[in-house]
């Protein structure tokens, strides 16, 4: 039969179970050493380094990767939301463009009532989008008749 081992911690002792140096979060000065066998097995698999957080694993599998790959992610999540509208966009651009080339094309630096035009131009737009789908309560009253 096995002689019992005095497995009290004493402050600089070696750990019967893993062979090295207790430590307070181990096992605390004083007290009886709470390592089994088992626990030696484990300690022997993990690395000394410590255990990385959230953000530093997210940056290492971050920088595993190419730069073209993680820049290609965000092509499905453009699409999803602004992407799948590109075609709309080109064409109320254009539509844009065409409405208002002939009173940019008509300003001039030096002249000061030319901005009152260009007012009176975006008034007059922003009154028949808004009188045609009747937004308002009053909206197809004030809006200028076609």
């Amino acid at each position: 039969m096995e002689a019992e081992k005095d497995y009290t911690v004493k402050e600089d002792m070696i750990c019967p179970i893993t062979k090295e140096h207790c430590d307070d979060e181990c096992c605390p000065v004083g007290s009886t050493c709470n390592m089994s066998d088992m626990d030696a097995l484990e300690c022997e698999n993990l690395s000394s380094e410590p255990e990385l957080d959230v953000f530093d694993q997210w940056d290492e599998e971050r920088s595993r990767k190419p730069w073209i790959i993680r820049k290609l992610r965000f092509i499905p999540l453009w699409w999803d939301n602004d992407g799948r509208y590109l075609h709309t966009t080109i064409k109320r651009g254009i539509k844009s463009v065409w409405y208002w080339l002939p009173i940019i094309w008509k300003d001039r630096h030096w002249d000061s009532h030319y901005i009152f035009e260009i007012m009176k131009h975006k008034i007059k737009a922003q009154s028949k989008y808004i009188g045609d789908r009747d937004w308002h309560t009053r909206a197809t009253q004030k809006s200028p008749k076609r």
